[in-house]
């Protein structure tokens, strides 16, 4: 299993070039495991989604993206602070997020 890091960097540069649903949903269920998710429903794959979006085009805004994914902006903003924390590891340890 990927460290949260590096699942992070896989799922943001994978999620600008899926091509389905599916795939969607296993670039953001892989992420979640990897932040520490122990069940991933629904509602977790699509605040995730809305969450790595709104990493891979830094113009769109949460209620877009939440909108785009059917999240809900509650779910969207806890892991969104579970991301911010990954980041801000990797950035202190000097992985090239």
């Amino acid at each position: 299993m990927p460290t949260p890091e590096e699942a992070l960097q896989v799922a943001c540069h994978r999620i600008l070039t899926v091509q389905s649903d599916i795939e969607a949903h296993r670039i953001v269920r892989s992420l979640a495991m990897a932040l520490g998710a122990v069940r991933t429903e629904g509602s977790t794959i699509k605040a995730l989604h809305a969450v790595l979006l709104q990493l891979a085009r830094p113009g769109l805004s949460i209620e877009m993206a939440c909108r785009c994914t059917g999240a809900s902006m509650s779910n969207t903003a806890k892991w969104r602070r579970r991301v911010r924390k990954v980041q801000l590891e990797s950035l202190a340890s000097g992985f090239p997020y």
